[in-house]
């Protein structure tokens, strides 16, 4: 018997083809003018030719989608686009009627052939074009389900089949209404029936899907909806035509017809509801039956798969779901109800390492409709663990041969596994031991035949495995050793285990001596193990050979030799000793040695002999042992363990000297050792004595070096200076008198080389003793260092907080010239143009200078005592001795290619800094001159030098609107000179004796600030300047330049004062 979902896929096909052959026919009629069309009936003739070509393109689609199993890419391909097509001409049309447009379609066909006098004689009626879209969207989703498993499809069909069969009906009851919507085109009676068995094909092709399924169930629904649907559907229909038939035929009245058609259906429809009860009592009481059978099956069921550790699942591949048995879940460890019910939420529980197989497995059987089988791992959820579990499984198709369903069992192999993966390690263990076994391991049966050897067993007799299996044990034997065979067979037939030595012959005829060492086993077998040695016979040969060679040498050596056992007892003692002590060899051995101690050394000796024996681990002894001549001499005793080949310790061996001689020369070291140490100690307090007078003796000579560098500086700087700039200003004032121009030529040569002097003489009074150490301090004559450094393409940075430093007045110089001597080095060694002075002063009151640079750099365990002290090289030893002659101390830090730094630290004096305390802002300036310009200036001069305020005067006194009123050779004088004489102006030199020019610049300035000071020196450096401006200076001239400057830069002043 056919399955009912093939015959209506055959019904589907039946449709398709009349949806093709009927527009086919009604072609060939219009190709030859055919009228036997409209015999039928006159509606027939009326059919468009854009209706007849959109239904011929649904019934072709309908005709290559009807057999699900047999569609290809390319049918499928082809029947969407004639339904797409349909759909088109059907949107076409619609939209014609809706926007009252013409697109050209509706006169295809129809070129050449008399059509009607309507508007729109060729164009597809309203209702049709509805019904041909909503099928072609039909056959595009025919197998496309929305998510919730709904298939669109089946409902545009149903609807569109449903608007056909209503045309039907209005055909076959003549109401017009049924088959014609306003004065629109109507449905013609091909067109109606055509789209109904086109909706009807689309509903049969798939009868498993949506609600189709419903129908095509098996269960009581889908019976009883078979039986019922036919009826329900044209008994009505035949029973309406009925009544209208016979009233217009005149057999009753309208009342009496619709009484007798309701009454007819009503019985028709009671009698089949009470047959269809009837039915679905008895079938209702077989399912009772069968399912109490089928319960009490599926507890006996139950019962076995709890017994045999196993589930059942059943894969729904449509639904996409798997169901697990309560078996199942409890052999997962999951609880009721919990699992996921998808074949995604199975693999979740599937170890990583299987889930691949276990897919393809799944995969090649679903494609394949077969069985399957597998075994892998899973994740027991509670208690957390790993099992193993074994999957037999059928995929079962539907009536189309089409994999459904797939149904299975599962079962919990983790004890097998387990027993399996135990024994397969055992004989691996086994077979590991027996192959790699340091002993040869025979297997053979009663009658001597080897049934396995290992690879020792191979090797020791020189055979193969294969040769050895094809002998026998005798063929092994030395001819004499066979006789005794007959004893290991009774030994072993006995029950008994067999050990002993033999002889066994190898391949190559020679023969080795073995321990073997064989039992017979349960199954008949006995096994034997043969330990190869040859080798410790001949050691023990060699052992007792080296034994007495032994003893022979102990017994002709000088050294007193003996051995003990484990238990400190002597066992052995050579000839040597025996001697040494007078005593025989019976009185010597045990504790009997010990009675030759002395009694001070006899406690203390033996204590650390016992004491040695208990660690097991070698020892030595010194002590005084009694010679044969009753004399003790010290003896020096030395003794190592004696173990054997595992490790165990059997005793000691011990070798004794006699050291009397060399302990007498010891005492006799030890006394002229403590004298050397004695005069050692004498010399080195000398020594340092001697050094602490160099020390001192070289801070003295650093001290006077000092005194006289400044002495000739300031015997430079207040002479000779003074003299070239005397000499530049007589020029100065010579130079406008000159009118020849050789003696202006010539002047101004002596001026340039007066300048040259000059300059020459500031840089030699620099070199020797700079005057900024000693008037700002070691932090400013830092900076002005780094300044001087650039001459020697040195650029150096000075950081730096401090402006005051309490630091003595040797102190700072040793430090400047340390800085100075360590930045040349930089020059000279370090590769760099470039470093770093950092000035700090410490918590613990030490003033810390760092000289940092970034070149090659250096190793300073490499440096030799020559490096230290060579002058042409570090020089450090020099700085290092002039910063410990203050109690300071130096620090080094350098590495070869990561340049050095060198720390300079001497402690401060409370004694005031040697740096003059600088104002921090400038007096205030006065907004007048107490005389109005038009008057005289009154000029008071202040100089240290008489000549220099001589030169002065003689310059400004050129000048008729200047007069001097004064001269000061000191600081102090000029402040008293400005209180009583009242100056306007006061040009004031920096360096004087008692109080300098900046001070005395302060203390005039405090007591009248209308007064204008010029300051005034040989120097040409900026500190210099920014000192006395900062003391309250209006301008800074220097000497040289007093000459053609001094004049301007007064009135210039005083002009912008007014």
């Amino acid at each position: 018997m056919i399955p009912a979902h093939l015959t209506l896929q055959r019904v589907a096909g039946f449709a398709a083809l009349a949806a093709i052959a009927v527009p086919l026919l009604i072609l060939l009629s219009w190709a030859y003018e055919a009228s036997w069309l409209t015999a039928v009936h006159p509606s027939f003739g009326t059919i468009k030719p854009i209706t007849l070509l959109s239904i011929l393109l649904c019934g072709f689609s309908l005709w290559l989608l009807s057999d699900e199993g047999a569609v290809t890419v390319t049918g499928r391909r082809a029947a969407q686009a004639g339904a797409g097509l349909a759909c088109l001409l059907a949107g076409l049309t619609l939209a014609e009627y809706l926007f009252a447009v013409d697109v050209g379609i509706d006169l295809w066909f129809l070129e050449g052939r008399d059509i009607d006098s309507s508007a729109h004689p060729g164009r597809m009626a309203p209702s049709t074009a509805i019904v041909s879209l909503l099928l072609g969207l039909a056959l595009l989703s025919l197998d496309h389900p929305l998510s919730n498993g709904h298939y669109p499809s089946q409902y545009a069909a149903l609807l569109g089949g449903t608007i056909g069969g209503i045309a039907l009906v209005g055909y076959l009851y003549g109401v017009r209404s049924l088959y014609k919507v306003g004065s629109f085109a109507t449905i013609s009676m091909y067109s109606a029936t055509l789209m109904f068995l086109i909706g009807l094909g689309i509903l049969a092709s798939r009868p498993m899907r949506g609600f189709m399924a419903t129908l095509m169930s098996e269960d009581l629904g889908g019976v009883m909806l078979r039986q019922v649907l036919p009826f329900a559907v044209f008994l009505p229909i035949l029973a309406g035509w009925i009544r209208i038939t016979a009233q217009r035929s005149g057999y009753y009245e309208f009342n009496f017809g619709v009484a007798l058609a309701v009454a007819a259906v009503m019985l028709i429809m009671l009698t089949l509801l009470w047959f269809l009860a009837a039915h679905l009592n008895r079938t209702d009481g077989q399912k009772k039956h069968i399912l109490q059978i089928l319960q009490q099956r599926e507890a006996r069921h139950r019962l076995a798969l709890k017994a045999g550790r196993m589930g059942t699942f059943h894969q729904d591949l449509d639904q996409q779901t798997l169901m697990f048995s309560p078996e199942l879940e409890a052999m997962f460890g999951l609880l009721p109800m919990s699992f996921g019910s998808t074949f995604a939420a199975f693999l979740a529980l599937v170890h990583s390492e299987d889930k691949q197989r276990v897919e393809r497995t799944v995969e090649e059987a679903i494609r394949n409709r077969s069985a399957y089988e597998f075994e892998c791992r899973v994740h027991r959820a509670l208690p957390p663990s790993e099992a193993w579990i074994a999957v037999a499984a059928q995929v079962l198709p539907d009536t189309s041969g089409s994999p459904r369903q797939i149904t299975g069992v599962m079962f919990d192999v983790t004890e097998r596994k387990r027993s399996e993966t135990a024994l397969r390690e055992s004989e691996e263990r086994f077979r590991h031991l027996f192959e790699q076994a340091s002993d040869g391991i025979v297997m053979a049966d009663m009658t001597g035949q080897y049934l396995d050897v290992n690879s020792r067993a191979c090797h020791m007799l020189g055979y193969s495995r294969d040769e050895l299996l094809s002998m026998k044990i005798a063929d092994l034997f030395a001819p004499h050793e066979q006789s005794r065979l007959s004893e290991i067979l009774m030994e072993l037939l006995e029950g008994q285990r067999h050990s002993g030595e033999w002889r066994l012959q190898r391949k190559d005829g020679t023969a080795i001596s073995v321990e073997m060492s064989a039992k017979l086993q349960p199954d008949g077998r006995w096994h034997a193990i043969l330990r190869d040695i040859t080798e410790r016979k001949r050691a023990e040969a060699g052992l007792r050979e080296s034994e007495a060679h032994f003893r022979m040498l102990a017994d002709a050596t000088p050294v007193l030799v003996w051995m003990a056992g484990a238990d400190r007892l002597r066992t052995w003692l050579n000839r040597s000793w025996i001697e040494y002590t007078g005593r025989d060899l019976e009185d010597e051995l045990g504790d009997g040695w010990a009675e030759g101690i002395h009694p001070d050394d006899r406690a203390t000796a033996l204590a650390r002999y016992r004491s040695h024996f208990g660690r097991l681990e070698p020892f030595e002894l010194e002590y005084r042992l009694r010679r044969h001549d009753g004399r003790y001499g010290w003896i020096l005793d030395r003794a190592v363990p004696l173990t054997t080949a595992d490790g165990s310790i059997t005793g000691y061996l011990g070798a004794a000297l006699d050291i009397t001689d060399r302990k007498h020369a010891e005492e006799q070291l030890q006394q002229w050792t403590g004298e050397l140490e004695q005069r050692v100690h004498e010399r080195t307090e000398a020594l340092v004595r001697s050094q602490a007078r160099l020390r001192a003796l070289a801070l003295d000579l650093s001290a006077t070096e000092q005194q006289e560098r400044r002495r000739l500086a300031t015997e430079l700087h207040d002479y000779l200076a003074q003299l070239l700039v005397v000499a530049r200003m007589k020029l100065g004032q010579a130079k406008p008198q000159a009118r020849e121009p050789k003696l202006q030529q010539l002047l101004n040569d002596a001026d340039d080389v007066l300048t040259q002097s000059l300059n020459y003489t500031r840089s030699l009074v620099a070199e020797l003793s700079p005057q900024v150490l000693y008037q700002f301090g070691l932090p400013a004559a830092l900076k002005w260092l780094a300044g001087q450094m650039k001459t020697h393409g040195l650029a150096v940075t000075v950081t730096t907080a401090l402006d005051r430093l309490p630091l003595e007045e040797d102190h700072a110089v040793i430090m400047y010239q340390s800085v100075r001597e360590l930045l040349f080095n930089v020059v000279k060694h370090a590769g760099t143009d470039e470093a770093s002075i950092v000035l700090s002063r410490s918590v613990d009151d030490l003033i810390v200078v760092t000289v940092s640079d970034r070149g090659r750099g250096f190793d300073p365990a490499s440096m030799t005592e020559a490096d230290r002290t060579s002058p042409g090289r570090f020089g450090l030893f020099n700085v290092q001795e002039r910063i410990e002659a203050v109690g300071g101390r130096l620090a080094l830090d350098s590495h070869e290619g990561r340049g050095t730094s060198i720390t300079l630290m001497v402690p401060l004096s409370h004694a005031q800094d040697s740096a003059r305390e600088m104002g921090s802002s400038r007096p205030t300036q006065p907004d007048s001159l107490p005389n109005p310009p038009s008057q005289r200036l009154r000029v008071l001069l202040v100089d240290d030098h008489a000549m220099v305020r001589q030169g002065l005067r003689s310059v400004l006194e050129n000048y008729q609107d200047l007069e001097v009123v004064g001269e000061a050779g000191d600081g102090e004088t000029a402040v008293s000179l400005a209180a009583s004489l009242k100056p306007d102006v006061v040009v004031m030199d920096i360096n004087m004796p008692r109080v300098d020019g900046i001070e005395a610049t302060r203390r005039i300035l405090s007591s009248d600030h209308t007064v204008v000071v010029i300051g005034l020196s040989v120097q040409n450096e900026h500190h210099v300047e920014e000192a006395m401006l900062a003391a309250g200076a209006a301008v800074f001239v220097t000497k040289e330049r007093a000459a053609v400057q001094l004049y301007e830069a007064i009135v210039s002043t005083v002009r912008a004062r007014t």
